[in-house]
């Protein structure tokens, strides 16, 4: 069982990792195919990933323009994710599904 306490840490570390990711940093552009991008969000709604690993995700910058827009626009999600950020991150998911990618 995480504690309260570690959960709280490794949002804040999470979301200092995405703040970095924006910071104009230049970090290498990976590869990812318009389902991986789907299964993570998903995985990350349903509480299936942890908010490292999200930070992790979210410090990557996409090749992909389109979805790195995606990429981009879920940094805008505070951590621990609540309501408000699985509506935002459900627009994404329909953004990417209504483009025929998800």
């Amino acid at each position: 069982m995480v504690s309260s306490l570690t959960k709280k840490l490794f949002g804040k570390l999470a979301t200092g990792a995405a703040i970095f990711a924006t910071s104009g940093v230049a970090f290498r552009q990976v590869e990812r195919s318009p389902q991986e991008i789907d299964r993570v969000l998903h995985d990350f709604i349903g509480g299936r990933i942890t908010d490292m690993e999200w930070g992790a995700f979210m410090t990557q910058p996409i090749v992909d323009q389109r979805l790195e827009s995606i990429r981009v626009r879920a940094l805008s999600v505070p951590l621990p994710l609540n309501d408000d950020g699985r509506l935002v991150l459900g627009a994404l998911l329909a953004e990417l599904g209504a483009s025929g990618a998800g």
